[in-house]
């Protein structure tokens, strides 16, 4: 040191121990869960749902409404081919941020030889004991199976799928627990919480009573849009008709 002031070898070490600590800091404050917006504000989120299937563009809707009434813009794009997309594959075409699914069916894609290794660990509990243990090691397996660019909200006690896709013996034991997968550069915090809440309110005679009511009145809109109202998740106004029903798609 001259004069009180660091040599330049001193400085120079300085310099690089200041850098380093901040890098350390940045690196860990990006891998904080929801530590600061990643999505931009002022971009609307996109849902994917598939054009055969009835029960995804209800939930679009559902979704899309939800996330409306807490200010955050969201729209649903509706995926017209032929064949019914996987979420990931729906992702993976880089057009929309997140996409339905059901968790028995995601590992069976995704990790089937997991499926007999949870059957295992499931075999010889009763009832309801077996049923929240299938849940959990389904879910906990699909979320390990992901690709690390996407993430799940929290499973819903809603079961989904059903009639939807081709399953075998193996599968229909499986629980079929709708989740939404989405991409991680798409979503913060105070989206996914919003998607994590309506995910954990709605229950499978919800959702069978609001596909009756949908075919009966041919408007999804309206019928999501009373339910979010009567369970204090928003809706209840006019929030514009983006999906309608299978009957309505040439107005889409």
């Amino acid at each position: 040191m001259l004069n009180g002031q660091p040599s330049p070898a001193k400085a120079v070490m300085l310099s690089v121990t200041v850098v380093s600590i901040g890098a350390v800091l940045g690196a860990c404050a990006k891998a904080e869960p929801g530590a600061a917006p990643i999505q931009d504000e002022d971009q609307a989120v996109v849902i994917g749902v598939n054009v055969s299937s009835m029960e995804e563009m209800l939930l679009g809707e559902l979704f899309k409404q939800a996330l409306d009434a807490e200010g955050i813009k969201a729209t649903v794009q509706v995926d017209s081919s032929s064949t019914n997309q996987t979420p990931i594959a729906l992702l993976n075409k880089g057009h929309v941020d997140m996409a339905f699914g059901c968790t028995g069916e995601l590992l069976e894609r995704l990790h089937p030889s997991a499926v007999a290794d949870i059957s295992q660990k499931v075999s010889g509990k009763d009832g309801g004991e077996a049923q929240a243990k299938a849940q959990e090691e389904v879910y906990k397996a699909v979320a390990a199976a992901l690709p690390a660019m996407y993430s799940l909200t929290d499973p819903s006690t809603a079961q989904g799928c059903s009639g939807e896709a081709q399953q075998t013996d193996v599968d229909q034991k499986l629980p079929e627990n709708i989740v939404l997968v989405f991409r991680k550069t798409s979503v913060n915090r105070r989206t996914y919480e919003v998607m994590n809440t309506v995910n954990r309110t709605i229950t499978t005679d919800d959702l069978e009573d609001m596909l009756k009511d949908a075919k009966r009145n041919t408007s999804i809109s309206e019928t999501v849009s009373e339910y979010l109202a009567t369970h204090n998740l928003g809706g209840g106004e006019d929030t514009g008709r983006s999906i309608k029903s299978k009957d309505e798609m040439t107005d889409i």
